[in-house]
């Protein structure tokens, strides 16, 4: 059964007889003429797990060739599964039929899909029987793969007690109503099939080739020569030489390699012990791993570095992928992923393997399941391995090809851009099931030869010459530019080049950049420092004039909108919805023409831009000027300059809040144990965790102001103001409290020192000096210590206010910053780790601008850049600049339903000869494919 259309309003899961049937039909109403019809939608597919594909053409055609390369079936599509017919009758020609063999874990079966057929796709094995019937293949079916010509398919079971191996030739894979040969036999059961018994459960498989020698094939690994095949069809005509099985078996660590013909030529109903060639079992060598090295540097902590725990690990294999020469294997106990010498299947060798670690946490034992590699990529023949990790459902790539000098963890482009996502990681906000690394193309030919060169990369460059219709010669290239209503050519959904495919649990397939053939014309038409490129100015290119010149860069995630905003295709380049506003505690607002109020403006370059300094607002750009500020109908605005080189790191659109003096999130509200009668006084909180908030002591900020070079004098001036403050928000005990009977001061008293919680005095403030993991050791307050253990006299609660700084938190972000607790004394420092400079959430004020780039006061965030300018001293407490940002980055994924709650993808095929990924759902969907040309829901068969 297949559908193109929305999911219908009643679904009944699995296969129902004629007594259900009934038993439906008496259960429901009669219907009246008020009532709206149920629709009922019957599901042939439940649970589906492993998906292959072959390609058939019409049984009985005369040719003896039934089965045919995958490449052979086109997206064509036939009337019915009996139409074999190439386009009209009258024209002649077969038309092959592309099928899809898809498990069914709960009832262990092997579903067949016509795909080619428009009606009655969903193969029925059985008509006598109600009830769609499909191949039975064992309980527990694991993992398919079929030959590569489509002869034969195999599936691994992991049936209690009898884990095996079945052939299935795709000779009897069709029923009577479509294959007339088969109309004198009875329905296929279990013994039907060829098939082996394993010695533990499996895992993965894959199809690998041996090569022909200088004597020819040879039947076995240990050199016995070809017998003659059996009636259930011959491998060897599909070339390339002999198959063999590899499969993993994690439970012994294993790799079996088993013959696949010997297994197909097997009598139907034997299931003896596999003739296993070959036995790998995979060994767990942890390579060398040096420490990253961070540089040391003024004011900041060295993060420690410590691997993980030096034990014994054995190996369980998981997913494997073979890419050529190469096989690689995931392992979901030990912290690698294998490689091994392919060339041939009798003659795997281990090598070097890939050292799953992690950056942001190197103790951790990463393990992976599903692994993905590219062929070699032109013109420098790169090759890149995906694996998940399985742990932090993310995942990792890794650089193998021929010269690579690390076998760990590639770092994300532009890391220290975003670093809001882990270093070396793609983290989605679901976990991936599956992966899949596909090179597609749609080549476009040259006018007057009509060839057409695959691979062909957009070429931007204004003096190419541009194809005509009746071009003899001309650059093929252009002829891949967008048009100018950015409706075709080079855009988010043209896929042109190497992609990966991930299938995420919430029912969405991301697309990743790996080589886009048409990244050279997804950029500004003047490249700028301002956009991220690495060229300032030069001749104007052609191109979609997008905002930056990372739209599209080697592993991340693809853009799915244009980075532009323009009439044609909206609000798509980040920049703010409206101009900045100052709010006072009281939420009044400041007029912007007060020149006494402070000024938000962006910070300007240490040199000016090839193109214009501008900012979009709304659906407007405006440029800002040589002081850091947008002047438009009403006057100078507040102003600050959006961040366009990585627009990755606009994940969302938010609302920024900068508030003077503001209280750090995260602390307020918490309740802990403030003891100033100690020596030095200090406050504990074992659980407030204060390095992860972000607190800076006034030992840390005047670190900060020795490293930038100010004079000890300065520092003595400028660290006690900055430093953050304890403030304690505790209510004082009611004023008939019995407390007051005995207590030492009165309520009065305490009232008239440090006011009450909702008009709190600055008394209430006390200085941090050094902050630890666990407690703070804080100076003198402003009320002495007497009062404030007789006005607070149990456990306080508190917050932490910054010191005569702007603190800057997103609604989703939060407030930035990158302290870390020093592992050996305790002390909250900032981490000099490079990559987490744009983890910050503080402004200083100062006096006047415009304020260069770096220079003291400017401020920089992932998102925007900015500082505030003004006189001090009318500065007050909780007074606000808002803003929100706009033209979050949109990733390109498709949506396999909208319904997260009823999918539960379990593996990712790409189909070449029609353009589509296939995924199997491990719940109610089926099999669902889309199109790689709209990332939408092509069909669906259920």
């Amino acid at each position: 059964m297949t559908r193109r259309s929305l999911r219908t309003s009643v679904r009944l899961r699995g296969s129902l007889g004629l007594a259900a049937l009934a038993a439906l039909a008496a259960s429901l109403p009669a219907a009246g003429c008020s009532q709206d019809p149920i629709e009922v939608s019957l599901r042939s597919l439940d649970r589906s797990g492993a998906v292959a594909f072959v390609c058939l053409g019409a049984p009985g055609d005369g040719t003896g060739l039934v089965a045919r390369p995958l490449a052979s079936c086109t997206a064509e599509e036939a009337a019915s599964p009996q139409d074999f017919l190439q386009g009209e009758e009258d024209e002649g020609g077969e038309l092959p039929h592309l099928y899809a063999l898809i498990t069914q874990t709960t009832r262990g079966e092997l579903a067949v899909i016509d795909l080619s057929s428009e009606d009655g796709n969903v193969l029925d094995q059985d008509s006598a029987t109600p009830g769609p019937s499909f191949l039975p293949v064992g309980a527990q079916p694991v993992d398919i793969v079929a030959s590569p010509g489509g002869t034969a398919a195999f599936v691994t079971t992991a049936e209690l007690g009898r884990p095996a191996v079945f052939a299935i030739p795709t000779q009897r894979i069709r029923p009577c109503a479509v294959d007339s040969a088969r109309c004198g036999e009875a329905p296929p059961t279990l013994t039907s099939w060829p098939a082996c018994s394993l010695p533990a459960t499996p895992g993965e498989m894959v199809v690998a080739f041996d090569p022909p020698g200088e004597s020819g094939t040879r039947a076995s690994c240990d050199g016995a020569a070809p017998e003659p095949a059996g009636p259930n069809g011959d491998l060897g005509l599909e070339g390339q030489g002999r198959q063999k099985l590899v499969v993993a078996l994690p439970t012994l660590g294993q790799l079996a390699v088993i013959d696949a013909q010997r297994l197909l030529d097997r009598p139907s109903g034997d299931i003896a012990p596999c003739e296993i060639e070959r036995t790998v079992q995979l060994s767990v060598e942890l390579p060398n791993r040096p420490p990253e090295e961070i540089p040391e540097g003024p004011a900041c902590l060295v993060p420690e570095r410590e691997g993980p725990p030096d034990v014994e690990y054995v190996s369980t294999p998981s997913g494997l992928w073979l890419a050529e020469d190469r096989l690689y294997v995931g392992d979901l106990t030990a912290p690698l992923v294998h490689v091994l010498e392919a060339t041939s299947p009798c003659d795997l060798q281990e090598l070097p393997p890939l050292s799953t670690t992690s950056r942001e946490d190197p103790s951790r034992v990463v393990v992976t399941s599903r692994v993905a590699a590219s062929d070699r990529l032109a013109p420098g023949l790169q090759r890149y391995v995906y694996a998940v990790d399985v742990e932090d459902r993310s995942l990792m790539v890794f650089d193998v090809s021929d010269g690579s000098e690390t076998r760990e963890p590639l770092l994300r482009p532009n890391a220290a851009l975003n670093p809001l996502q882990p270093p070396d990681r793609l983290r989605f906000g679901a976990a991936p099931r599956d992966i899949i690394v596909v090179e597609r193309d749609q080549p476009a030919a040259i006018p007057a030869s009509g060839v057409a060169p695959y691979g062909t990369r957009c070429e931007p460059d204004p003096t190419a010459v541009v194809c005509e219709p009746t071009s003899a010669s001309c650059d093929v290239g252009t002829r891949y530019r967008t048009s100018v209503d950015y409706e075709e050519g080079a855009g988010p959904f043209t896929l042109r080049g190497t992609f990966a495919f991930v299938a995420l649990s919430d029912g969405q397939v991301a697309v990743i950049d790996i080589d886009d053939y048409d990244a050279d014309c997804r950029a500004p038409t003047v490249p700028s420092a301002l956009y991220g490129c690495e060229e300032e100015g030069g001749v104007a290119q052609v191109t979609t004039d997008e905002a930056t010149c990372n739209v599209s860069v080697p592993h991340a995630p693809r853009s799915g909108t244009y980075v532009i905003t323009n009439d044609l295709v909206g609000r798509r380049q980040p920049g703010i919805a409206t101009f900045p506003l100052l709010y006072r505690k009281d939420g009044t607002v400041v007029p912007e023409d007060d020149e006494t109020a402070p000024r938000l403006r962006a910070v300007v370059p240490e040199t000016s831009y090839a193109v214009p300094f501008e900012l979009v607002v709304g659906s407007e750009t405006f440029t800002i000027d040589g002081e850091g500020i947008v002047t438009d109908s009403e006057g100078p605005r507040h102003t600050v300059a959006v961040n366009l080189e990585d627009p990755r790191a606009h994940s969302v659109d938010q609302e920024f809040t900068i508030v003077y003096e503001g209280k750090l999130p995260g602390i307020e509200g918490r309740v802990g144990d403030l003891r100033l009668t100690e020596s030095p006084p200090t406050f504990h909180d074992a659980a407030a965790r204060f390095c992860q908030q972000g607190v800076q002591s006034e030992a840390a900020v005047r670190e900060q102001l020795e490293a930038a070079g100010l004079t000890a004098e300065e520092v003595d001036a400028q660290a006690p103001a900055l430093a953050d403050r304890l403030s304690v928000v505790e209510e004082l005990p009611a004023v008939d409290d019995l407390w007051w009977d005995r207590a030492a001061c009165t309520f009065q008293q305490c009232l008239g020192t440090f006011g009450d919680a909702t008009t709190p005095r600055l008394e209430r403030d006390i200085p941090i000096l050094e902050a630890y993991g666990d407690h703070l050791d804080l100076g003198a307050p402003l009320a002495s210590a007497e009062e404030f253990e007789c006005c607070f006299p149990t456990l306080v609660t508190f917050s932490v206010r910054a010191g005569q700084q702007w603190v800057v938190s997103g609604a989703a972000s939060g407030f930035l910053h990158h302290v870390i607790e020093d592992a050996d004394t305790g002390v909250c420092r900032d981490s000099c780790d490079p990559r987490l400079a744009l983890l910050t959430g503080r402004m200083r004020t100062v006096p006047t601008g415009p304020v260069v780039e770096g220079a003291p006061g400017s401020f920089r965030n992932p998102f925007f850049r900015g500082a505030i300018t003004g006189d001090p001293s009318v500065l007050t407490r909780d007074m606000t600049f808002l803003l929100t940002t706009q033209g979050q980055f949109v990733p390109l994924v498709a949506a396999l339903t909208d319904e997260t709650t009823d999918v539960l993808p379990q593996t990712l095929s790409y189909v070449p000869s029609t353009g589509e990924l296939a995924v199997a759902d491990g719940s109610l969907e089926g099999l669902m494919l889309i199109s790689t040309r709209t990332m939408q829901l092509q069909r669906q068969f259920y």
